[in-house]
């Protein structure tokens, strides 16, 4: 399919109609575009753009901080003549969505965030529009390509694509056992732009760490490891040494462009991170193998205002059941956190359950009825519109036996009544393949998107991109990423769109990025 990319740059105000333009408050907005035609896998390297796109119509809106519309307006285009717009009431932080239409459809999506509109003054904002319910790409890949790496919001509306894995050396643990270090680069994703480009790098290069946005713009970046390698023999898609733990975390601060690093007492892999609001953060879990020297029971908390500087680490006294790894952590909606799957006795409850407290918090065992679901490296979300119910998607079974079972695409569970004292599992729609190390993102739409990640225990990379809609419990008929790819990062980003960034292909370390857009609804 041929794919095109579009950015509309230099953005001077706000949008326009096409009748006599009021410039007595606010400010005016002209656009430039500029397209690039992508007919198969995204670049891996930057390339130049090409003519503008033939437009018919733009439909612009404004949003204020709490979601709600500020301002709107259709523009028609003429070939040739840039759309203005005036007379927009003043307003700070805008969130901008623009809708562009071709033969009267709508076919292009873009988003801009941090506008401010001053009375009588111009503004600016750059919008990178990409087609709706299609793949595109991101307007140059990652400086160096990485797998296995970690990404969280900067609180700006941009995000950081921070370490991974950038060099791999094949057999060199044995056959078919390869070698992966890790990177300090890190990236900043625009949205906006739909640039990429590099800033300050980590102090220690890490990969298969979590990355957890905080409540004032910082980054906390936890755990990880120096290397991993990919040994089938070892029965885990990834194998990490003991030794080669990181024993710290690190917080970026976007004003200084600066990572400040903190020891902690010990380091996380196959852990999840879990900001609960206050900014606080639960680190739960993490592992090496199921043997009960190589995975924990235990949690720690992140408390920005304990110890000095930008805080610090504390130890959880209860402890959960079962050591887990590889498991999924879901905040809900009374502020408690469901952790699924990942437990390493298979007689351990499947879901255990997190109360936060001041003093740091208590874990309790949840009843569990249904079709069984104790995954490994699946993903788990709050289904949009259903705030009882959690979609667990991908993963692969353990069952007690020395290594996981091969991901199967019906490893799909809906897990109802999650705020009671026992929850139910149905088997929910089979997947068009198995999603192994993925993430799952919500899109404008109120979708659950499931893009790549690895369809086997030998690291093979999938494809497809499927969206769970919350209305029918249907997945959507999917659509293929420009390249397989798995161990990548997956965002929500600006516009309701998913980002799908680095990760391996089908011949090494990927650099490109590829954005999904949603297909818009009635």
């Amino acid at each position: 399919m041929l794919r095109w990319i579009i950015t509309l740059a230099g953005l001077t105000a706000l949008l326009a109609s096409c009748g006599q333009m009021d410039t007595s408050s606010g400010g005016n907005l002209d656009f430039t575009f500029a397209r690039q035609a992508i007919d198969g896998p995204c670049p891996e390297s930057p390339t130049s753009s090409a003519t503008p796109p033939n437009l018919d119509r733009l439909d612009i809106t404004l949003f204020t901080q709490d979601g709600l519309e500020h301002y709107s307006k259709s523009l028609s285009v003429t070939s040739g003549q840039a759309p203005k717009a005036g007379g927009i009431s003043e307003g700070e932080n805008l969130t901008l969505q623009v809708i562009g239409y071709e033969g009267g459809s709508a076919a292009w999506s873009g988003a801009a965030s941090g506008i401010n509109i001053l009375a009588g003054k111009s503004s600016s904002a750059s919008v990178f529009m990409t087609p709706i319910g299609d793949i595109s790409c991101a307007q140059q890949p990652l400086v160096f390509p990485r797998a296995f790496l970690s990404a969280a919001a900067m609180g700006d509306g941009r995000f950081l694509l921070i370490g991974g894995v950038d060099n791999t050396v094949a057999d060199f643990c044995g056959a078919d056992c390869d070698l992966m270090t890790a990177s300090a680069s890190v990236d900043i994703f625009d949205p906006g732009t739909g640039m990429i480009y590099p800033t300050t790098k980590l102090n220690t290069p890490r990969t298969l760490a979590t990355a957890t946005a905080l409540p004032n713009g910082t980054v906390l970046v936890v755990g990880g490891a120096s290397r991993v390698s990919a040994d089938i023999a070892t029965g885990l898609p990834l194998t990490v040494n003991q030794a080669d733990l990181i024993k710290t975390f690190e917080i970026y601060l976007p004003a200084e462009k600066l990572w400040i690093e903190k020891p902690m007492p010990v380091g996380f892999v196959f852990h999840s991170a879990t900001s609960l609001g206050d900014g606080r953060v639960l680190l739960v879990g993490g592992g090496v193998g199921f043997g009960t020297d190589q995975a924990s029971e235990s949690a720690y908390m992140f408390d920005p205002a304990a110890g000095e500087s930008v805080g610090t680490m504390v130890k959880v006294q209860s402890n959960m059941a079962s050591p887990r790894f590889g498991h999924a952590a879901v905040l809900t909606a009374s502020g408690s956190v469901l952790i699924v799957g990942g437990a390493t006795y298979p007689t351990a409850p499947i879901i255990e359950e997190f109360t936060p407290s001041a003093e740091g918090g208590v874990f309790a065992s949840k009843g569990f009825a249904g079709s069984p679901g104790n995954l490994f490296f699946h993903d788990a979300k709050i289904i949009p519109l259903r705030p009882d119910e959690i979609l667990v998607a991908g993963g692969s079974f353990f069952d007690g036996d020395d290594s996981l079972n091969a991901p199967l695409n019906t490893n799909v569970r809906i897990l109802s009544q999650i705020s009671t004292p026992e929850i139910q599992s149905t088997e929910g729609p089979a997947m068009t393949e198995p999603h192994l190390m993925h993430f799952l993102t919500t899109t404008a739409d109120n979708h659950l998107v499931i893009a790549g990640g690895f369809i086997d225990l030998l690291l093979t990379p999938g494809q497809t991109v499927e969206a769970f809609d919350p209305t029918t419990s249907a997945l959507s008929n999917p659509t293929n990423l420009s390249i397989s790819r798995g161990g990548h990062v997956t965002l929500r980003v600006t516009g309701g769109r998913a980002l799908i960034a680095g990760g391996l292909g089908p011949d090494g370390l990927l650099g490109s990025a590829e954005l999904f857009t949603p297909a818009m609804g009635p």
